[in-house]
């Protein structure tokens, strides 16, 4: 989670849950899930801003050579 709150979050991002675990292969893996607002209709530069930030965590995290492989996903705010 360090990784993730050391970056500043595009607005859309209402909140963020890291769930550590495996993958289908058995790998140990970090499911990041950031929560958007449902009713959100990004523009394409709030889409490009999302993927860039997603991009930019998924990338210090390989950097950092954790064991656990990033998986990054959107989803809706509950």
């Amino acid at each position: 989670m360090r990784l993730v709150n050391k970056h500043a979050r595009p607005k859309a991002i209402k909140n963020v849950e890291v769930v550590l675990g495996s993958d289908s292969s058995g790998a140990p893996a970090a499911r990041i899930y950031f929560f958007i607002d449902n009713d959100v209709s990004p523009s394409a530069k709030e889409m490009s801003e999302l993927s860039k930030f997603a991009e930019t965590i998924r990338d210090d995290m390989l950097k950092e050579d954790l064991e656990y492989w990033p998986y990054v996903r959107f989803r809706e705010s509950p």
